[in-house]
């Protein structure tokens, strides 16, 4: 995976450099957004050595219905035909999503690499909904960066305009996909005990 990055890391120089040098002058941080790129932390710390890594974490058995939500729907917006079956068949591909799994991947990682542990801060996605401003406090104050006004203006003004749930609200639930409580908190045991369950 190490070439891999390497060619990612060729890619973003080239997005940033199209975009002038304003970025780089600044010495401004760039946030990315992609899970799956937790099962990967060896190759992405050799390509970036310099990385610091923001975690939300929720209950994975909102997060397993949510995913079968979503591709259940997908499917409908191509025509095909739901039914139990393929409701169940859903469930089962989703419980052990190449996704989740790069979530056992980081809690190994952790476990593996104490002295990297200042590289990470983990965020209750609850306390992310409930307040996103007081998260992005934590995760500024956690890695030594300044929040400016006009910064936290702008995300009061973003959040003014864009409540949650402001398209209306996706609701979703495991028995639908022929899933139990138990079963996914079974596969994800090592996840939740390294997360504390007990805040979800």
């Amino acid at each position: 995976m190490v070439e891999a990055y390497r060619f990612h890391k060729k890619q973003l120089q080239l997005i940033l450099l199209a975009r002038g040098t304003d970025f780089i002058e600044k010495r401004q941080q760039l946030f990315l957004k992609e899970a799956m790129h937790s099962a990967h932390l060896d190759a992405i710390l050799e390509v970036y050595p310099d990385a610091r890594f923001i975690h939300t974490f929720r209950n994975p058995c909102a997060t397993v219905a949510s995913l079968c939500s979503l591709k259940e729907w997908t499917l409908r917006m191509y025509g095909c035909k739901i039914d139990k079956s393929t409701l169940e068949k859903i469930g089962q591909i989703f419980l052990r999503n190449p996704l989740f799994q790069s979530g056992n991947e980081l809690v190994k990682f952790r476990k593996k690499n104490k002295e990297e542990e200042s590289r990470f801060i983990d965020i209750n996605y609850e306390d992310l909904v409930a307040s996103p401003i007081e998260a992005v406090r934590r995760v500024y104050g956690h890695f030594g960066m300044t929040l400016s006004d006009q910064a936290l203006e702008k995300m009061n003004a973003y959040q003014r305009e864009n409540p949650q749930n402001k398209y209306g609200r996706h609701k979703y639930n495991l028995a639908r996909y022929g899933l139990g409580e138990d079963e996914v908190l079974e596969y994800f045991k090592e996840y939740i005990d390294y997360f504390d369950a007990s805040r979800w």
